[in-house]
């Protein structure tokens, strides 16, 4: 599906003339075809860019904004390193409670009961307590 190339991806009103003034003038005109096309991979290198940095950006906020603490950071490395990979299907692929406990207490200096607390909120809702079956 194409993408449309207008102002609402703030383009620049320049390089829209410049594309649509190469399109009209590129009726068979091998050179200008290859220009157009130059045109078309650079604009797309520039939003790429644009998007990489807004996705860099938006992985560092919460749902309720910019607010953060050294905890919530430390709460967030946490689901990272130990939630990434939990398959719900596959409830075995679930972290024991007491690994990301002992983790935040060994690599980010939590106080234990801060650290078990921090583990409980991260923990998937409806995973079974206790022993696992084998």
């Amino acid at each position: 599906m194409p993408v449309a190339l207008d102002n609402a991806v703030d383009a620049s009103p320049t390089w829209r003339e410049r594309y649509d003034e190469l399109e009209r003038q590129s009726n068979g005109d091998i050179a200008a075809k290859d220009k157009l096309l130059a045109l078309k991979e650079q604009r797309i290198t520039e939003l790429s860019k644009r998007v990489r940095k807004l996705e860099a950006a938006a992985a560092h906020r919460w749902p309720w904004g910019d607010y953060e603490t050294s905890l919530l950071t430390k709460l967030a490395d946490a689901a990272k390193q130990w939630w990434s990979t939990y398959d719900r299907e596959m409830p075995t692929t679930a972290p024991r409670n007491k690994e990301v406990a002992d983790w935040l207490i060994e690599q980010h200096d939590v106080s234990p009961r801060v650290a078990q607390i921090m583990a409980q909120v991260l923990r998937a809702d409806g995973l079974r307590t206790g022993r696992r079956e084998k």
